[in-house]
C-alpha cells in the first residue's frame, strides 16, 4: 500500500492509502476521526484524485461537483474509495467516485479537479 502526496495535514487529511491502481481507476482507503460528514466523503474522494497526480502536478484544485449522492446512513470512520477518471481537457480532469463499506456503496457523484 502507498501513501498519496497530499499538501493535507491532520485532520483534514482523509486519503489515507492507495490500495490499487490502473490507467483509469484507483481504491484509496480514507479514513476519519469522527464519523463524517457527505462533505467529508466528497473532499476525501477528491483527495484520492492525487493517485492520478505526476510529480510535475503539485498544486490542485476542487472547482465543481455534481450529482452528489448520500446512499446509506454514514456509521463508520474508514472506508474505501473507488475513483474513476472520466475525461481530461486541458488542466481540468473529471472523476467519478463511489464510497463503500464492504459492499454496500455509501455515497456516489462526481467532481472536477483543475492541475
Amino acid at each position: 500500500m502507498t501513501k498519496l502526496n497530499l499538501p493535507h495535514k491532520e485532520p483534514l487529511l482523509f486519503a489515507k492509502e492507495l490500495i490499487k491502481r490502473n490507467e483509469n481507476e484507483a481504491v484509496v482507503k480514507i479514513t476519519f476521526d469522527t464519523i463524517p460528514s457527505l462533505a467529508m466523503l466528497t473532499e476525501a474522494a477528491a483527495q484520492s484524485s492525487a493517485a492520478f497526480s505526476t510529480k510535475q502536478q503539485k498544486n490542485a484544485q476542487l472547482v465543481m461537483l455534481k450529482n452528489v449522492k448520500l446512499l446509506e446512513k454514514i456509521k463508520e470512520k474508514e472506508y474505501l474509495v473507488e475513483v474513476q477518471s472520466s475525461i481530461t481537457l486541458e488542466h481540468l480532469n473529471h472523476f467519478y467516485f463511489k464510497v463503500v463499506e464492504k459492499t454496500i456503496t455509501i455515497a456516489t457523484g462526481n467532481f472536477v479537479i483543475a492541475f
